[in-house]
C-alpha cells in the first residue's frame, strides 16, 4: 500500500511537471485522447462499476469543493455556468425534454429523502425570495427591454378609472423610418389625435342641438297657429 501510494504520488509529480510545459496544441491533443479513452471505457462498464465510478467522482467533488478558495469557487460557478447555456443552447427537443424530466426526477428524491429540517430550511428561503421579489418594485426592470405596461402602471392606478381616461405612458425611444422619435414626440402626437376627436365630438353634437332646435320651433309654431 505504501509503495502504491508513492508510485501515484510520483506519477501525479511527473504529470503535473509535463502539463505545465505542454504547448495548447498538446493539451488539445491530450484531452481528445482522454475523452475517447474515458468514452470507450464507460461503453463498457457494468452497472457496478459506473456506480462505483460516480461514487468515487463525488467524494473527489466534494474534497475538492470543501478546499476551494472563494475565488475559486467563483470561477468553478462561472466556467460550470458557461458549459450549461452551451449545451442547453445546442440541445434538440428531445434532450430538452429527457433533461427536464431527469431534474424532475432528482428534485422528486431530494425532497423524499430531506428531513424536516432541510423541508424547513427550503420553505424558508423560497418565502424569502418570493418576499424580496415582490418588496422589489423595479425587479423586472432589470430585464433588458423590459416596457411597464401603461394599464398598470402607478400613474394608471392613481388616476380615476372612467372611460374618457386613456393611459398614455410610452417608454424609450423609437426609430421609424430611420427617424429617432422621442417619448416626448410620441406624447405630443397622441395628445394632438385626442383633442382632433374631442373637437369632432363637440362638431357633432352641435349639428344635433340644431337640428333639436328647429325641431323645437317647428313643433312651437304648428301647437300655436293649428
Amino acid at each position: 500500500t505504501e509503495q502504491r501510494r508513492l508510485r501515484l504520488d510520483q506519477q501525479q509529480a511527473i504529470d503535473a511537471t509535463r502539463r505545465s510545459n505542454e504547448t495548447t496544441e498538446q493539451r488539445r491533443l491530450r484531452l481528445d485522447q482522454q475523452q475517447a479513452i474515458d468514452a470507450t471505457r464507460r461503453s463498457n462498464e457494468t452497472t457496478e462499476q459506473r456506480r462505483l465510478r460516480l461514487d468515487q467522482q463525488q467524494a473527489i467533488d466534494a474534497t475538492r469543493r470543501n478546499n476551494e478558495t472563494t475565488e475559486q469557487h467563483r470561477l468553478r460557478l462561472n466556467q460550470q455556468q458557461t458549459i450549461d447555456i452551451t449545451r442547453r443552447s445546442n440541445e434538440t427537443a428531445e434532450e430538452y425534454r429527457y433533461r427536464l424530466d431527469q431534474q424532475h426526477a432528482i428534485d422528486i428524491t431530494r425532497r423524499n429523502n430531506e428531513t424536516a429540517e432541510e423541508y424547513r430550511l427550503r420553505l424558508d428561503q423560497q418565502q424569502a425570495i418570493d418576499i424580496t421579489r415582490r418588496n422589489d418594485k423595479n425587479f423586472h426592470a432589470e430585464r433588458e427591454g423590459y416596457t411597464e405596461d401603461p394599464l398598470t402602471s402607478n400613474q394608471a392606478t392613481c388616476e380615476q378609472a372612467t372611460s374618457e381616461f386613456i393611459p398614455i405612458n410610452p417608454s424609450g425611444i423609437l426609430d421609424v423610418n430611420g427617424a429617432s422619435v422621442s417619448a416626448e414626440d410620441i406624447s405630443n402626437q397622441m395628445l394632438r389625435k385626442l383633442q382632433i376627436d374631442a373637437n369632432n365630438q363637440r362638431v357633432d353634437l352641435s349639428e344635433t342641438n340644431t337640428v333639436s332646435a328647429v325641431f323645437l320651433c317647428f313643433i312651437f309654431y304648428y301647437s300655436r297657429y293649428t
